[in-house]
C-alpha cells in the first residue's frame, strides 16, 4: 500500500521519456520530508520496485521485503558470506536506486540473539546504506505469526519486543564500532512495524 502525504503535489512529466530527467532535476532541490512511503510486501518491494519508485522522487521511503533474521545469520556464517549477503541484503540498498533516498530493511524474527546477530551482519556488511532496520510485528499471516511465532504474534509479547529492540540497538552500536564507522556517521535506526491492535491469535 502506498501512502501519500499532503505536503506537496507534483506535475506529471509531459512524456514517458521525461520521467528520469525530470525526477533527477526535481530531486536535486527538494528537502528530505517524505512524499510517500511504501509498506514492505513480499514479492513486490524488491530492487526493481525501488528503481521504479525512485523515478518519481527520492522522497519515497522504501522498504525491502521481509527477510527472516535466521536467514541473514546463516548467510553471514557461510564461507562465501560476502557473496551470500550481497545476494540477500545488498541488492535492495539505496545504492541501486536512481537517486539516493531512504530504504528500510525489514527483518522478521522473535529470538533476541538471532536478531542481534542478523542486525550485526547487516550493519557490518552495508554500513549506513540502510536508513533503518525494522522489526516486523505486524504480519498477520499464519506462516509468520502462527508457525514462526513472530510478526503480529509479537504484539501479544511486548516484553519480548522490548528485549529484541534493545539487542538490535546493541548490534548497531557494536557493528559500527567493530567496522570502524566514524562517530558522526549515520547509523541505521531500529524501528518497529505493528498494527493498531489484536483481537486474538
Amino acid at each position: 500500500i502506498t501512502f501519500f502525504s499532503n505536503r506537496t503535489t507534483t506535475t506529471p512529466p509531459s512524456s514517458p521519456s521525461d520521467h528520469l530527467s525530470n525526477a533527477r532535476a526535481h530531486n536535486s532541490n527538494i528537502n528530505t520530508d517524505e512524499l510517500f512511503a511504501v509498506a514492505p510486501m513480499m514479492g513486490h518491494t524488491h530492487k526493481h520496485h525501488h528503481f521504479y519508485a525512485r523515478l518519481f522522487t527520492n522522497r519515497a521511503h522504501l522498504y525491502t521485503e521481509m527477510i527472516p533474521s535466521a536467514q541473514i545469520v546463516r548467510a553471514h556464517q557461510m564461507e562465501n558470506h560476502t557473496e551470500a549477503l550481497n545476494e540477500l541484503i545488498g541488492e535492495n540498498s539505496n545504492a541501486t536506486s536512481v537517486t539516493a533516498g531512504p530504504v528500510t530493511l525489514q527483518m522478521g524474527g522473535a529470538d533476541e540473539e538471532t536478531l542481534y546477530l542478523a542486525t550485526y551482519a547487516v550493519v557490518s556488511h552495508t554500513g549506513s546504506t540502510y536508513h533503518s532496520i525494522n522489526l516486523n510485528c505486524g504480519c498477520p499471516s499464519k506462516t509468520v505469526s502462527g508457525t514462526n511465532g513472530y510478526g503480529a504474534a509479537l504484539m501479544d509479547r511486548p516484553e519480548r519486543v522490548y528485549n529484541c529492540v534493545q539487542r538490535m540497538r546493541d548490534a548497531v552500536r557494536d557493528a559500527a564500532r567493530d567496522s570502524g564507522m566514524e562517530e558522526d556517521e549515520q547509523r541505521p535506526e531500529i524501528t518497529v512495524k505493528h498494527r493498531l491492535g489484536i483481537h486474538e491469535l
